[in-house]
Parts: structure tokens; sequence; C-alpha cells
């Protein structure tokens, strides 16, 4: 056969040559330089090993990745040599982003922190630091018996102030009084004054107190 491809072209085989030189072999797979377009319902990898689909630079660096593994935790979505780790759309029906992950302006932390407007465009931790105490900083509540005879405490001191009447009925001498809150050890010092209002030619009246131990209230009455 002198020509052979004079020969494929009278018989009308020349497409049909084209076509099957060019055939990607199912055997070893090969390189297509123009798009694919299946109108069939799937497309598969089939194997029990890892099947990438992947999107490649023109210099052969890996720009994503998308695969699973047989027994693994989910699909995988990398963003191949521009880093970034892994998305992780988990068996369990759960979402893992390597850093943040965002929603309109807010943003949460891979540690689970959140920012956003309802913070005041802060961090959710500092927006807790700035507007609370922080925990065991708070004092002690103070208390107080708020009557005529009455005391009150403070919470973190253990100071204690008292007041009290006495001696409204009595007559002149010298009387021992019990404190409205018999101090825990010792009070300091207690002050006596005159409770009802002096009138003209009354002004021999007179009050004194001293503490006699840290129940009792020593009161001078003249």
């Amino acid at each position: 056969m002198p020509d052979k491809n004079q020969f494929v072209k009278n018989l009308g085989l020349l497409e049909t040559v084209d076509c099957a030189k060019n055939a990607l072999d199912k055997r070893t797979g090969g390189t297509v330089n123009g798009d694919i377009i299946s109108q069939g319902g799937v497309l598969s990898l089939k194997g029990d090993d890892r099947k990438h689909l992947g999107i490649h630079n023109q210099d052969g660096s890996v720009r994503m990745w998308l695969y699973k593994d047989k027994g693994g935790d989910g699909v995988r979505l990398n963003n191949g040599s521009d880093g970034g780790g892994e998305y992780v759309f988990h068996k369990d029906g759960g979402f893992r982003a390597p850093s943040s992950v965002y929603a309109g302006a807010a943003r949460i932390a891979h540690d689970g922190n959140i920012y956003g407007s309802m913070w005041g465009n802060q961090w959710l931790d500092a927006y807790l630091r700035n507007t609370f105490q922080p925990k065991g900083a708070y004092g002690q509540p103070n208390t107080a018996k708020r009557e005529v005879n009455g005391w009150w405490k403070c919470g973190d001191t253990g100071l204690i102030i008292q007041w009290a009447r006495y001696g409204k009925d009595k007559g002149s001498g010298t009387y021992d009084f019990p404190l409205p809150m018999k101090f825990p050890k010792a009070g300091l010092f207690c002050i006596g004054y005159v409770g009802t209002a002096l009138y003209y030619d009354a002004d021999y009246q007179s009050q004194s107190a001293h503490l006699v131990d840290n129940a009792t209230v020593r009161s001078g009455l003249a």
C-alpha cells in the first residue's frame, strides 16, 4: 500500500482514525485539552482508596482539593498551595473550619470567641471583661438592721456601726444598756448625746456614754 493516508481518506475514515488516535486510554488515563461535558447524571470516582477532585494551576501546583476518605470523618475541602487548612463537612452534620467562620460582619474564632456589633464591635471576651466584674471580684453584701436601735455591717471589712436610743423614761443616774448587736471582739468608741430639745432653763441636762464591753454601753443621765 503506497499511501496509507490516501487509502484511509478514500475510505472516509480520517475522522475515525483521528478520534481513535486522540482517545483516552482507559487503562492509563491521560490529559484532555478541551472541556468535558457529561450529559449523564453521575460523575464517579470509584475505588476504596482516596479519590481527589482537584483544580490545578498551569504550573502544576494545586489550587483546591475536594475529597472524602472511606471511613473518614466527612467531606474535606482543601485550599491547596494557598494554605489555610481544610474545611470539613462532618458526617455528624457539623461544619468545621480551620480558623474563623463569618456570618455577615460577625465572626466566630477557632477558640470560640465571637466578634460583632452585638458586642460593640469587639470580641465577646473583651465585652464581658469590660462590662462585668470578674468572677471572685465581687464584694460581700452589706447587712443592716434599719430600726431605731439598729446597726450596719460592711460585708468586706466587717466594720459595724451601731445606733440606739436609751433612757427616754429614766431619771438621772447611770445605766447599762445592751447594744443592738454584740461586737465580735470589741468596740472602738461610743458617742452619747441629748436626744431631746433643750428649752429655756433646761440646759442642765446632759448625757454621756462609753462602752463597758463588746455588748454593753453605759450611759450617764443628769
